[in-house]
């Protein structure tokens, strides 16, 4: 099965780098073709300081190419989409850019983790794949590609709060995804916030 191609927004950018317990985005290779990255997000993303905070930042910046590669530059866009979108209160100019080029190339996931934006793009674009952070350790651990899930979650709970149903929500998604169904034991037992967080406490 050929792997798809995906849109990444800032948000979701961002915590795959405060992230420490996997190289997340090394890891979605395995999952998608290629990544691209419009203008707006790379200009967002930028660190304005050249601090060693922000060197995992510059990695990733310096591996964007135009026509190759896996994190590619994008510019071509649907204009008439980006104008309506740029009006909205939720909407701010990347993601409506991230949008705007999805719909442009007829690309179906976006990889955002902005809650306010995702509750107002998924209603408006329902036809579009929107997945977080969350839903990526979702399907990466379905697919056996991350063998120290609980610390994941942990590392990603720290810096980015969601609750059990959030996470129960990701693996439902990404069970769709990968077409791999847990039972209902095996679900509570993935997506039980409370015992996983408790296991870092022992």
């Amino acid at each position: 099965m050929s792997r798809p191609v995906a849109i990444v927004d800032t948000s979701f950018l961002v915590y795959c780098t405060l992230l420490k317990e996997v190289d997340l985005l090394n890891k979605i290779r395995i999952l998608f073709d290629h990544i691209l990255l419009p203008k707006e997000i790379i200009k967002e993303f930028t660190p304005k300081e050249n601090r060693p905070e922000n060197n995992a930042r510059h990695q990733i910046l310096g591996r964007i190419e135009i026509n190759q590669g896996f994190y590619r530059n994008c510019t071509s866009l649907d204009h008439i989409i980006y104008k309506e979108l740029i009006n909205e209160k939720t909407i701010d100019a990347g993601e409506a850019e991230v949008i705007s080029q999805s719909q442009h190339r007829g690309i179906r996931f976006i990889l955002m983790d902005e809650k306010r934006a995702l509750k107002n793009l998924s209603e408006k674009f329902s036809h579009i794949h929107f997945y977080n952070t969350i839903t990526i350790l979702a399907v990466l651990e379905l697919q056996g590609f991350l063998p120290n899930y609980r610390d994941c979650i942990i590392g990603l709970h720290s810096i980015r709060k969601f609750s059990s149903k959030d996470l129960r929500d990701a693996f439902l998604k990404g069970m769709n995804y990968t077409q791999r169904n847990l039972s209902k034991k095996e679900l509570s037992e993935k997506t039980s916030l409370k015992k996983i967080l408790n296991t870092s406490k022992t």
